[in-house]
C-alpha cells in the first residue's frame, strides 16, 4: 500500500492509502476526522451484558407480584371449582 494524495474527484487533495501493483478492490481513504475515538465508557459488551441482566432483573421483580396473584386466583378458581361440584 502507498499513501497518496487524491488528484481527482471529490476527495481531491486529501491522503488515501492505495496498493502498489493494483490487486485491492479500491483504495481507502485517510479522514484524520475519522480517527479513532477512546472508548467511551459503557461501550463493551460486559458494561453491555450487565445493562441487560439489571433490567431483566428489574422487569422480573415488577413482574412477580402480577404473577403471584395471578397463581392466587387460579388456585382460587380450582379450589371453589371442585367444592361446588362435589356438593349435591
Amino acid at each position: 500500500m502507498l499513501r497518496r494524495t487524491a488528484t481527482r474527484g471529490e476527495r481531491k487533495g486529501l491522503d488515501l492509502w492505495r496498493c502498489i501493483d493494483g490487486t485491492c478492490p479500491g483504495i481507502i481513504n485517510i479522514d484524520p476526522d475519522d480517527a479513532a475515538q477512546p472508548p467511551v465508557a459503557g461501550e463493551s459488551a460486559q458494561a453491555r451484558f450487565e445493562r441487560e441482566r439489571s433490567a431483566q432483573a428489574e422487569r422480573m421483580h415488577n413482574g412477580a407480584p402480577v404473577i403471584a396473584a395471578l397463581g392466587v386466583l387460579v388456585a382460587f378458581a380450582v379450589w371453589f371449582g371442585s367444592s361446588t361440584s362435589s356438593i349435591g
